[in-house]
Protein backbone atom coordinates (compact mmCIF):
# COMPACT_ATOMS: atom_id res chain seq x y z
CA UNK A 1 0.00 0.00 0.00
CA UNK A 2 1.34 3.38 -0.31
CA UNK A 3 2.20 5.46 2.42
CA UNK A 4 -0.72 7.51 2.98
CA UNK A 5 -2.62 4.53 4.15
CA UNK A 6 0.22 3.26 6.69
CA UNK A 7 0.43 6.51 7.92
CA UNK A 8 -2.81 6.63 9.40
CA UNK A 9 -5.88 9.13 10.43
CA UNK A 10 -3.46 10.83 13.18
CA UNK A 11 -0.53 11.64 10.90
CA UNK A 12 -3.19 13.05 8.17
CA UNK A 13 -4.99 15.07 11.17
CA UNK A 14 -1.65 16.86 12.57
CA UNK A 15 -0.47 17.56 9.01
CA UNK A 16 -3.43 19.07 8.30
CA UNK A 17 -3.72 20.85 11.71
CA UNK A 18 -0.36 21.89 11.44
CA UNK A 19 -0.74 23.63 8.00
CA UNK A 20 -3.90 25.12 8.51
CA UNK A 21 -2.55 26.89 11.95
CA UNK A 22 0.96 27.69 9.98
CA UNK A 23 1.66 31.50 10.80
CA UNK A 24 1.49 33.47 8.26
CA UNK A 25 5.18 35.45 7.22
CA UNK A 26 4.45 38.85 9.86
CA UNK A 27 2.96 36.40 12.49
CA UNK A 28 6.29 34.02 12.10
CA UNK A 29 8.26 37.27 12.36
CA UNK A 30 6.80 38.53 15.55
CA UNK A 31 7.20 34.75 17.19
CA UNK A 32 10.94 34.54 15.58
CA UNK A 33 11.67 38.04 17.67
CA UNK A 34 9.87 36.85 20.54
CA UNK A 35 11.80 33.53 21.03
CA UNK A 36 15.31 35.47 20.73
CA UNK A 37 14.15 37.58 23.42
CA UNK A 38 13.28 34.93 25.81
CA UNK A 39 16.57 32.98 24.62
CA UNK A 40 14.95 30.42 23.24
CA UNK A 41 16.54 27.33 22.03
CA UNK A 42 15.22 26.32 18.77
CA UNK A 43 17.71 23.06 18.79
CA UNK A 44 16.03 20.90 21.14
CA UNK A 45 12.35 19.73 21.83
CA UNK A 46 10.30 22.12 24.45
CA UNK A 47 7.79 21.49 27.08
CA UNK A 48 4.92 23.85 27.81
CA UNK A 49 3.03 24.44 30.37
CA UNK A 50 0.96 26.54 31.66
CA UNK A 51 0.58 27.57 35.78
CA UNK A 52 -2.82 29.90 35.92
CA UNK A 53 -2.50 31.39 39.64
CA UNK A 54 -5.28 34.28 39.07
CA UNK A 55 -9.19 34.14 39.74
CA UNK A 56 -9.73 30.54 39.69
CA UNK A 57 -7.28 29.72 42.13
CA UNK A 58 -8.34 32.45 44.33
CA UNK A 59 -12.00 31.53 44.10
CA UNK A 60 -10.97 28.16 44.66
CA UNK A 61 -8.78 28.92 48.02
CA UNK A 62 -12.35 31.09 49.17
CA UNK A 63 -14.22 28.46 48.38
CA UNK A 64 -16.62 29.78 46.01
CA UNK A 65 -15.98 28.61 42.28
CA UNK A 66 -17.68 29.50 39.12
CA UNK A 67 -19.39 27.07 37.66
CA UNK A 68 -18.44 24.30 40.55
CA UNK A 69 -21.11 22.05 39.59
CA UNK A 70 -19.26 21.87 36.03
CA UNK A 71 -15.13 21.35 37.68
CA UNK A 72 -16.97 19.37 41.52
CA UNK A 73 -12.96 18.18 41.79
CA UNK A 74 -11.42 21.73 40.59
CA UNK A 75 -8.40 23.25 42.31
CA UNK A 76 -5.51 24.99 41.92
CA UNK A 77 -1.85 22.10 42.02
CA UNK A 78 1.18 23.26 44.21
CA UNK A 79 3.84 23.43 41.40
CA UNK A 80 6.57 21.31 43.97
CA UNK A 81 4.28 18.65 44.59
CA UNK A 82 2.43 18.36 41.34
CA UNK A 83 3.43 20.41 38.09
CA UNK A 84 7.23 19.60 38.74
CA UNK A 85 6.95 16.03 39.24
CA UNK A 86 5.12 15.73 35.86
CA UNK A 87 7.31 18.09 33.99
CA UNK A 88 10.05 15.69 35.37
CA UNK A 89 8.06 12.78 33.72
CA UNK A 90 7.83 14.23 30.96
CA UNK A 91 11.06 15.71 30.31
CA UNK A 92 12.36 11.81 30.71
CA UNK A 93 10.00 10.37 28.09
CA UNK A 94 10.49 12.87 25.42
CA UNK A 95 14.52 14.18 26.20
CA UNK A 96 13.10 17.42 27.54
CA UNK A 97 15.72 20.28 28.15
CA UNK A 98 14.19 23.00 28.02
CA UNK A 99 10.16 24.10 29.36
CA UNK A 100 8.55 26.87 28.56
CA UNK A 101 6.53 28.42 31.14
CA UNK A 102 3.09 30.88 30.50
CA UNK A 103 1.91 32.10 34.01
CA UNK A 104 0.14 34.85 35.32
CA UNK A 105 2.01 34.74 38.63
CA UNK A 106 5.63 36.05 38.91
CA UNK A 107 6.10 34.37 42.15
CA UNK A 108 5.77 31.14 39.66
CA UNK A 109 8.65 32.40 37.43
CA UNK A 110 10.66 33.78 40.02
CA UNK A 111 10.40 30.37 41.84
CA UNK A 112 11.52 28.29 38.78
CA UNK A 113 14.45 30.65 37.93
CA UNK A 114 15.97 29.40 41.20
CA UNK A 115 19.26 27.99 40.40
CA UNK A 116 18.49 24.71 42.21
CA UNK A 117 15.29 23.99 40.20
CA UNK A 118 17.93 23.90 37.11
CA UNK A 119 18.07 20.05 37.99
CA UNK A 120 15.12 17.76 38.52
CA UNK A 121 14.63 14.76 40.86
CA UNK A 122 15.41 12.60 37.97
CA UNK A 123 18.84 14.32 37.62
CA UNK A 124 17.58 15.92 34.33
CA UNK A 125 18.70 19.10 33.99
CA UNK A 126 16.09 22.24 32.28
CA UNK A 127 16.36 25.03 31.14
CA UNK A 128 13.32 27.48 31.91
CA UNK A 129 12.01 29.71 29.58
CA UNK A 130 8.86 31.99 30.62
CA UNK A 131 7.14 35.00 30.55
CA UNK A 132 3.98 36.39 32.67
CA UNK A 133 0.90 36.62 31.28
CA UNK A 134 -0.21 40.29 31.94
CA UNK A 135 -4.09 38.90 32.45
CA UNK A 136 -5.06 42.32 34.63
CA UNK A 137 -4.74 44.91 31.33
CA UNK A 138 -7.07 42.38 29.30
CA UNK A 139 -9.79 41.65 31.31
CA UNK A 140 -12.09 42.94 29.37
CA UNK A 141 -13.15 43.60 25.50
CA UNK A 142 -12.68 46.66 25.33
CA UNK A 143 -8.92 46.70 26.18
CA UNK A 144 -8.21 43.54 24.05
CA UNK A 145 -9.66 45.99 21.42
CA UNK A 146 -7.56 49.25 22.53
CA UNK A 147 -4.25 46.68 22.89
CA UNK A 148 -4.87 45.37 18.63
CA UNK A 149 -5.17 48.64 17.85
CA UNK A 150 -2.17 50.52 19.16
CA UNK A 151 -0.10 47.39 17.79
CA UNK A 152 0.63 45.87 21.35
CA UNK A 153 -1.68 42.75 20.78
CA UNK A 154 -1.57 41.38 17.33
CA UNK A 155 -4.87 40.16 16.43
CA UNK A 156 -4.25 36.72 15.31
CA UNK A 157 -2.65 35.97 18.74
CA UNK A 158 -5.57 37.08 20.54
CA UNK A 159 -7.55 34.89 19.04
Amino acid sequence: GSYGAAAGVFWWNTHLVQYLLSPNRRLDAMLSRYKELLGWDATSPVLGVHVRRGDACAYWRKGVMHHAELMPNAFCLDVDAHVIPAIDVMATAYGVEQVFVSTDDPDVLKALSDPSRATLSSGNSIRWVGTEAQRAFLQSDTNYDIAMRLGVLDRRLAS
